[in-house]
């Protein structure tokens, strides 16, 4: 099918076969571009001036690239960005969390004090009825044996 292309056509389909090559490449393993050198810029700023007397599209997928970094450094600047708030947040809530487990801790045991309380009382309330039954019970004979 390329040989029925003219040549300066079949050279820019050869040109874009590259370039997508080239392309989909990067996209499978990005880290690959910035192990080349420890500074990512660097090595961009590198393959910029050398594709600067490139043909358009070398120009073109470079700058696909650079914009690829821009964005992936904007994420992850965003994603660090999120990542401290939710720590920041984490941190408070946690603390804020134990301070009502505390505060509840403390009213449990106000509420076991008030309830042994109430138990002792409720004994000794019903103590005293047994032995005012049995006073009532005592009463009513000797009045029974007085008629």
């Amino acid at each position: 099918a390329l040989r029925s292309l003219p040549a300066g056509e079949a050279r820019v389909v050869a040109a874009s076969a590259e370039a997508s090559v080239a392309l989909q490449d990067f996209l499978a393993r990005p880290q690959d571009l910035f192990l080349r050198s420890a500074h990512s810029q660097t090595s961009l700023t590198e393959m910029s001036a050398a594709l600067n007397g490139a043909n358009v599209d070398s120009r073109q997928v470079f700058g696909v690239l650079q914009q690829l970094l821009e964005t992936f450094q904007a994420d992850l600047q965003a994603l660090r960005t999120k990542e401290q708030q939710d720590s920041a947040t984490a941190k408070s809530l946690t603390e804020t969390k134990a301070a009502q487990v505390t505060v509840l801790e403390a009213s449990i045991t106000n509420k076991q004090t008030q309830l042994a309380h109430q138990i002792t009382v409720n004994s000794d309330a019903k103590t005293d009825l047994a032995y005012l039954r049995e006073s009532r019970e005592a009463d009513m004979k000797r009045l029974l044996d007085v008629q």
